[in-house]
């Protein structure tokens, strides 16, 4: 991922010449605190991991294990740059250029030492950083056998190993760093614990941490997008913020400077950098993910992810599920086992598998179609995949657990890990479906499981029995009512489930249910993307969104929702003379309550022409081109007054200024392709094609879908705005006006044409001809 270098290259040696523990610690009004340090060598494990839990884990704050390497002796000759030379020399790595932000390919770890080795002795080195390393496996074996099983990678307290393995992702890394390179800030992946020891460095290397505790994600999100000027954020991860921006940050960051045995351990979702100073420095990096790691990461990390289009890469639902079933299977066989744990590490472990039914509840939850007989009347097919849990929504890039909406004409399958001829087409998980993402082809999507629900219920049954036999029939100690589960009232959440929108979103495309207007807009929309209460007012998801700042999903998710005009907050003329004399309404924007600054991406996406990427079609906004032509006219202006700067516009605009030839009309403006590196480019086939449908009853099809009012007003501000308008558009109206005439259905659009937009082309009309007369 590219890096956004820290606000140029004076703010990066500004950060550089700050890199003093003590100067950092002791800077006046600043937000640096030390950050917490034990000893394990003088510290028992048991209250070593005590300590880690309190710290860490409940207060999630940073915490350094000091004395890791020398005070138990570690072999330093295994450790050591020249122990990989001899080895690992030809293993293949991509150093990150800090310069460039370019990882460069057909590199070896030979050849990056021998880099290392003449990077000392050049005034004014490339700075490469080695980055994301494969740790070699006798390395990664020392470090487990010599630390607690407690922190060990894929170890007891690590429930990644309960996934299968070719779902499982590598995260066990090595990194050798040298001064002025860094990893930009970011927060460790789906919520796991973050866990870095520096086993070498050069006499005079370092590195400085720099961190936020898990409360603090929010303010850390905000202060990234503050200073990175909206073009990177924490969730991101491609800025490095300069150190004299943290000291005035108004959360606690706490510095380490890490050196040799230093073991650093990073809370989930702590917002964090690291700047490497001096000679060379090697760390092994790796993380963990847990019960609470994976509860946090369901329900704060996967829903922001999301609308960034941002990879999960971890698979929490699938983990979740293994997970469970994993545990519960000890249970039921290994009980008296469990049973001869300590006290503390029995109760974290019935805590944590508690926690764990919880979440797997709520998956199943999301996936359970409410109100609906035991045979659903469309059937989901099932899955032909071997590998379950291996796909990956072609949109917002989550991984598809159970349920998903498929395409099989659509032949683009970027994401999924499998290769089934007969199932390489796109998949769209069940949210992105009840939200109203299809794909170009929306009547031909299929809807897929991987498994029946009654097989999942049944799972979820068996789990929570073993759970409830335990803390019953034995004395654990372990403080927990027993846990009821009742179906369907307890598959009911606060919420209806998006798998009940997207299903009833399917049966009424099967049902080819016909389309209705809307109240606001008065344009016909598709019952898919409308949503009414009791009174029957009907809504398009469209209106909401540009009137209102609203997502129509949420609304379609209350159970107990009532549309604008019953709460008398309809912004439509007609509403506003009922309940308002006329007067307008103010409409509040809402900040993005998901992740502090973090911009999310996927509304705006949503809510994007089509044409502007096919995978956009059978979204909310299928059946409009008003960007279109808002993106015509803005290009048109832009042209003319480059033209009259210069004398000379764009090679397709040269006659924008004296409207002497005619470029395009409103026609072409439907069809026309999408925007490339910022030109408008209208193909001579498509305006061919285009000018023959406009005298044809297909076209009159194509208007009754228009959203008019949009429409009309883009037509109006423009001509307002710009008397120059090309007077093909008075020649164009005619023409809709003459099949809009032939239409009864569409009279009431004809008289707003004639009342709004024949005064404005008149006047333009005028405008026009005065203009070309002046020199």
């Amino acid at each position: 991922m590219e890096t956004v270098n820290p606000c140029g290259t004076d703010r990066m040696d500004e950060t550089l010449s700050l890199l003093d523990y003590d100067k950092l610690i002791n800077m006046a009004d600043s937000a640096f605190v030390p950050t917490p340090r034990i000893d394990i060598t003088s510290l028992s494990q048991q209250d070593l991991i005590a300590q880690v839990e309190s710290i860490v884990v409940q207060q999630g704050i940073p915490l350094v294990i000091e004395n890791v390497v020398q005070g138990q002796n570690w072999d330093q000759e295994l450790l050591s740059p020249s122990w990989l030379y001899k080895n690992y020399r030809d293993m293949e790595m991509s150093p990150r250029d800090m310069d460039t932000k370019d990882d460069l390919p057909n590199w070896t770890l030979g050849k990056y030492l021998d880099y290392v080795a003449e990077n000392a002795k050049v005034p004014s080195p490339q700075r490469l950083y080695g980055k994301d390393v494969d740790c070699p496996s006798e390395w990664s074996a020392y470090v487990a056998e010599h630390l607690p099983s407690y922190f060990a990678y894929k170890g007891p307290n690590d429930v990644m190993p309960y996934l299968k393995e070719e779902l499982q992702p590598d995260n066990l890394m090595m990194y050798l760093g040298i001064g002025q390179t860094w990893t930009p800030g970011h927060a460790d992946i789906c919520a796991s614990h973050g866990h870095n020891v520096m086993v070498f460095t050069e006499p005079d290397s370092s590195a400085f941490w720099f961190m936020a505790k898990t409360s603090d994600k929010i303010n850390a999100a905000a202060l990234w997008s503050k200073h990175a000027s909206g073009i990177a954020s924490i969730d991101s991860d491609n800025y490095f913020c300069p150190v004299s921006d943290l000291a005035k940050a108004e959360f606690p960051v706490y510095v380490v400077e890490q050196k040799l045995g230093d073991f650093v351990l990073v809370p989930m979702e702590s917002a964090h950098q690291v700047i490497n100073k001096g000679g060379l420095n090697i760390k092994v990096s790796w993380n963990r993910s847990t019960a609470t790691s994976i509860r946090y990461c369901f329900d704060n990390v996967l829903p922001l992810w999301r609308s960034i289009l941002k990879p999960e890469i971890y698979r929490i639902r699938a983990m979740t599920q293994a997970t469970m079933l994993a545990w519960t299977d000890r249970l039921k066989t290994n009980a008296e086992s469990l049973l001869k744990l300590p006290s503390e590490e029995l109760h974290r472990f019935m805590s944590d598998y508690k926690t764990i039914l919880g979440v797997f509840r709520d998956m199943l939850i999301d996936d359970w179609i409410e109100n609906q007989p035991d045979e659903l009347e469309y059937p989901p097919e099932q899955s032909p995949d071997q590998l379950e849990h291996s796909r990956v929504c072609d949109f917002c890039k989550a991984d598809i657990w159970n349920r998903w909406f498929y395409c099989r004409q659509c032949k683009e399958d970027p994401n999924t890990q499998i290769d089934e001829e007969d199932y390489s087409g796109y998949d769209i998980c069940v949210k992105c479906y009840a939200e109203e993402r299809t794909c170009i082809h929306p009547h031909e999507m299929i809807f897929i499981e991987h498994r029946p629900m009654k097989a999942w219920i049944a799972m979820y049954t068996a789990a929570i029995e073993a759970f409830n036999s335990f803390i019953q029939n034995h004395d654990s100690g372990f403080a927990s009512e027993p846990i009821v589960f009742d179906v369907p009232r307890d598959l009911q959440g606060p919420k209806i489930s998006p798998m009940t929108i997207a299903y009833n979103k399917y049966c009424r495309r099967k049902k080819k249910e016909a389309s209705l207007y809307c109240h606001q807009c008065k344009a016909l929309k598709n019952t898919t993307s409308m949503i009414w209460c009791g009174c029957g007012t009907k809504y398009c998801g469209q209106c909401y969104y540009n009137r209102y700042h609203e997502n129509l999903y949420e609304h379609m998710r209350s159970r107990e929702w009532k549309c604008k005009k019953c709460l008398k907050q309809c912004n439509c003329a007609q509403c506003l003379r009922k309940f308002h004399k006329g007067a307008s309404l103010e409409v509040a924007i809402p900040e993005d309550s998901l992740n502090g600054d973090t911009k999310t991406i996927y509304p705006e996406i949503m809510y994007t022409f089509p044409g502007d990427n096919p995978k956009n079609m059978g979204n909310i906004l299928d059946e409009r081109f008003v960007g279109r032509l808002s993106q015509h006219n803005r290009a048109l202006k832009a042209s003319r007054e480059k033209g009259e700067q210069s004398g000379s516009g764009h090679p397709h605009e040269k006659d924008a200024v004296s409207h002497s030839k005619k470029k395009c009309d409103l026609s072409d403006l439907i069809f026309a392709s999408p925007r490339k590196k910022g030109k408008l480019e209208l193909p001579d086939q498509k305006v061919k094609e285009t000018k023959e449908k406009i005298a044809t009853q297909e076209f009159v099809q194509f208007l009754k879908r228009l959203d008019y009012q949009e429409t009309l007003q883009t037509i109006t501000n423009d001509l307002k705005a710009d008397p120059h308008t090309d007077p093909s558009i008075h020649t164009q109206v005619q023409q809709w006006k003459l099949l809009l005439s032939a239409n009864p259905r569409l009279g009431s659009v004809l008289s707003v044409f004639e009342q709004e937009v024949d005064p404005l082309l008149s006047a333009s009309t005028s405008t026009g001809q005065i203009s070309k007369a002046e020199p």
